[in-house]
């Protein structure tokens, strides 16, 4: 077992403190509320601005027979959208969550606990090849102890927060007819699942909604860069300046990395759904025809496409050193080579989260696997979650809301699909608020569109939501 992930409690310096007795469920309370941690962390207040905005009052009574369960990052920012949605009137013992250990910040993770909100964890040994699995597993016992945990609960609606698809995937099917459900996907690959497709229950697409991904993606970017400048080209004889890189996947994330590895040389890129770059990369990116094209020809190799990218691409036949190095969530881009690499080696085990796990080829060359394959972004420290981050807590703030309003019932017959856009007037106005707090990171001269409702929407994945029900018609907003 990995014990160093659980440090004892009573060594971790407590950043986040809350007296019980100023807990309160009602909207009144929201301006005056202020806690240690948030202090520490100098959040503005985005997510109190989203609760103002577009909360009603009498949450405190709609919420009480609401549960909310999940799968999230458990980072400084994560610590205060929960406290938020306490805030906004959700009881902590109606709130039931697990992390991904590979993201876990220690303090966080406690100061979660100390909210009040349940926190399922087990002590799970990260097996090359075997998170899929061991990930499974722990949200099927997750959902079991939900089961256990509402039974004798008025709950009526359950709200599934996602990270990854899985949650969702593992709801226990006769809850599907006991329960209002309204699911919440975050990430890109989660959305790949055809579980989710067939779900039937709508499910509100916050990682295809336009704001997440042309304005989240280059915060992350910043992240990865700052991690691989850290924590591998400074270990290199000549700070990496050598090296030819490549991207495969050019959704946004993909795109920020190819504008900022550009500026020194031509880099090399692929994505399997589209072969067309923007103008501002002609000349400095030359697109290949695969993905192992791009493997073959680069040195350190860049992932960002939220699925399996060595299916099919016998890797050990590669000649010379190279870095490989996931920007997708758990350590997806690598599967079938992490599967391989467990085969012949007897179940590597990671003697510590995050480990840079190193294979030889069959010409004994090295490819070293960035963080064990696992996204590097993530650092397990509280600088893998930087301030401007708060825009995607914003989104996710919204989506809970919209969430509230939404009814499980609602018909998705004429659809192909279950997906909810999220609404683009909670789209702008994170935005907007964002730019406003982070003004450098969200720049008004590139994030003009936030202004036109139609871009947002436009660009955004999912059924735009029919904001003419019952439920919405208090609210100061309308669909145009």
């Amino acid at each position: 077992m990995i014990e160093h992930l659980f440090f004892k409690r009573r060594n971790i310096k407590k950043l986040y403190t809350r007296s019980k007795k100023i807990r309160r469920y009602n909207t009144s309370f929201f301006k005056n509320h202020h806690h240690s941690y948030e202090d520490s962390y100098n959040y503005p207040p985005l997510l109190l601005d989203v609760m103002n905005k577009f909360s009603k009052k009498n949450f405190g009574i709609d919420l009480k027979n609401t549960y909310l369960v999940g799968v999230q990052h458990f980072l400084p920012s994560t610590v205060h959208l929960f406290d938020r949605l306490i805030d906004l009137g959700f009881s902590p013992d109606n709130m039931l969550f697990t992390d991904k250990p590979y993201s876990r910040v220690d303090n966080s993770f406690y100061a979660i606990k100390d909210l009040g909100v349940q926190v399922y964890s087990s002590k799970e040994e990260l097996l090359v090849g075997e998170y899929n699995n061991s990930s499974t597993d722990k949200i099927h016992k997750m959902w079991e102890k939900c089961a256990q945990d509402i039974k004798n609960k008025k709950i009526k609606k359950i709200i599934i927060l996602d990270e990854g698809g899985r949650c969702i995937e593992q709801i226990p099917n006769r809850f599907l007819n006991e329960y209002q459900i309204i699911g919440i996907e975050q990430t890109r690959g989660g959305l790949y699942s055809q579980e989710l497709t067939y779900r039937p229950f709508p499910i509100i697409e916050v990682a295809s909604s336009a704001v997440k991904k042309y304005y989240e993606s280059p915060i992350i970017a910043d992240s990865v860069v700052r991690v691989v400048i850290e924590n591998i080209l400074k270990k290199l004889k000549d700070n990496g300046e050598g090296l030819q890189y490549g991207i495969v996947g050019n959704g946004s994330l993909g795109l920020a990395l190819a504008r900022h590895f550009s500026s020194k040389r031509k880099i090399f890129g692929y994505d399997r759904n589209n072969t067309n770059y923007p103008e501002d990369l002609r000349g400095k990116l030359v697109p290949l025809s695969s993905a192992e094209g791009v493997i073959r020809n680069s040195d350190c190799i860049f992932f960002c496409t939220g699925q399996d990218s060595t299916k099919g691409i016998n890797l050990f036949s590669l000649i010379k050193d190279k870095i490989f190095i996931s920007c997708s969530s758990e350590d997806k881009e690598f599967r079938t080579l992490l599967e391989e690499i467990s085969r012949q080696s007897s179940r590597i085990k990671l003697n510590r989260p995050l480990e840079d796990l190193t294979f030889f080829t069959d010409s004994k060359d090295k490819i070293m696997l960035a963080s064990g394959g696992f996204p590097i972004n993530f650092d397990r420290t509280e600088k893998s979650d930087p301030p401007e981050i708060l825009l995607t807590r914003g989104l996710l703030m919204g989506s809970i809301i919209q969430a509230i309003y939404t009814e499980s019932d609602t018909d998705f017959s004429h659809s192909n699909h279950n997906g909810l856009m999220l609404d683009p007037h909670i789209q702008q106005y994170v935005l907007e608020r964002s730019a406003h707090y982070f003004p450098e990171a969200f720049n008004r001269k590139t994030s003009g569109k936030y202004k036109d409702i139609k871009w947002i929407k436009d660009n955004s994945g999912g059924d735009c939501p029919d904001l003419s029900r019952e439920n919405y018609s208090s609210l100061n907003f309308r669909i145009d």
